[in-house]
């Protein structure tokens, strides 16, 4: 017999838990929605899918990459109800040891019954996950032959309520993705809605692809990660190496995919490629609704890789010219800015290229200007903190004065 207080404490650990289930499956006209909850104590949060153009898993597993991170971050257990693919319940195991090493997060309990294995019937297909990026241009033109459908997520990178900006995108993904070939698979979710609470994007990103690629797994058998890093510069992000594979069941492979190749290295195979010159997108600001804004960091890097393989011009999406003291400074990676220290390589290797070809001595001088961290030194790095600080100063009076008038007509 259980004494009163072991069973207080049983029902108070089972209510702490954080419990997925709930699932449910809606037909639409082109496709369907698959819709679950996530519950702990009096908290529901609604996690869904929506897929055009075939019928998605039905399953758990799905749920079950966000759930946990969301258990993780809450440090309590976590009670899937419903069957669990055996591969992925040991596998996760394996994935809170890395979260525990990274993150210094405390393993929990996963609760979940293993179902038995089945085989797959019917043929299916090879995915890659497809933003219009080098990444993903590069790792769909490396795997052409095998790949058949390109998978396009709404609700990731670019946020639903983006009507504007999501209808140029759409419009050029669906003109790249048939001009290559291939069938396009496009899915709208709410997870990020859910993940911003607890996680940045760059550490719960690769639990949230990973979602949708099991999402797909009647349709699928095995779906690319591109890879944003080279393996020289691994970091202890959301989508790793280590990682992504450790997301697959016996149904369905995730293959994280391309960390061999630096983006300029990715870029000199992309350029060749007709559809991606028409539709290259690797903007992360999207300001005013631009497909690439030309003025961010990655929209500067990009088009100075793409200057120095003589292929800017061809671009699309591109301005075809820019401010080559604004690369250099952008670009220049420093400890308060992370995602620039994976440019460096592809930097190194344009600046060694321009070199060799000596036909854009002004481009080699902002490259080197950019590797050697010229805006980071000396009065160079009082000018280039001034000018942030103002223009950081100005976009908080902006807001500010938003808020106190926000009926007043602009100066």
């Amino acid at each position: 017999m259980t004494d009163p207080q072991e069973r207080v404490r049983m029902v108070n650990h089972r209510a702490a838990a954080l419990i997925l289930g709930d699932l449910r499956l809606t037909r639409e006209n082109n496709g369907a929605a698959v819709v679950a909850t996530i519950r702990s104590e009096d908290v529901v949060q609604e996690l869904r899918y929506e897929v055009c153009g075939c019928l998605p898993s039905t399953d758990c597993e799905p749920f079950l990459p966000i759930a946990l991170l969301v258990a993780l971050r809450l440090g309590i257990p976590l009670d899937a109800n419903a069957p669990v693919s055996p591969r992925l319940l040991r596998s996760l195991q394996t994935v809170q040891d890395i979260w525990h090493v990274w993150h210094g997060l405390a393993r929990i309990a996963i609760r979940a019954e293993s179902k038995p294995t089945v085989q797959a019937t019917g043929a299916r297909g090879v995915g890659c996950f497809f933003s219009g990026g080098i990444d993903s241009f590069y790792t769909a033109l490396k795997h052409c032959d095998e790949i058949t459908h390109l998978i396009f997520v709404w609700g990731f990178d670019v946020p639903l309520s983006r009507k504007v900006l999501r209808a140029e995108i759409a419009g050029r993904i669906r003109r790249a993705t048939r001009d290559m070939g291939k069938q396009l698979i496009e899915v709208e979710t709410n997870v990020r809605q859910i993940s911003d609470k607890y996680w940045t994007w760059e550490d719960a990103h690769g639990a949230a692809l990973a979602g949708v690629a099991l999402l797909l797994s009647p349709l699928l058998r095995k779906v690319y990660i591109p890879s944003s890093s080279t393996y020289a510069l691994l970091q202890t992000l959301g989508s790793h190496p280590l990682l992504d594979p450790l997301w697959s069941t016996e149904h369905t492979e995730i293959v994280h995919d391309g960390c061999e190749a630096s983006r300029f290295e990715k870029l000199k195979k992309v350029v060749d490629c007709q559809a991606a010159m028409q539709s290259l997108r690797v903007c992360w600001k999207n300001s005013e609704d631009t497909y690439n804004c030309c003025r961010c960091a990655k929209c500067l890097q990009a088009m100075a890789l793409l200057r120095a393989l003589g292929a800017l011009e061809r671009a699309a999406t591109f301005d075809h010219s820019f401010d080559l003291r604004s690369m250099a400074r952008e670009c220049t990676y420093t400890k308060t800015r992370v995602p620039q220290k994976r440019f460096q390589p592809a930097m190194f290797s344009a600046l060694e290229h321009v070199e060799r070809f000596g036909n854009d001595p002004a481009l080699a001088q902002a490259l080197r200007d950019c590797v050697e961290w010229k805006y980071q030194r000396g009065v160079w790095k009082v000018l280039t903190l001034t000018t942030a600080l103002r223009k950081r100063t100005g976009a908080m009076l902006h807001v500010l004065g938003k808020r106190l008038w926000p009926h007043a007509d602009p100066l």
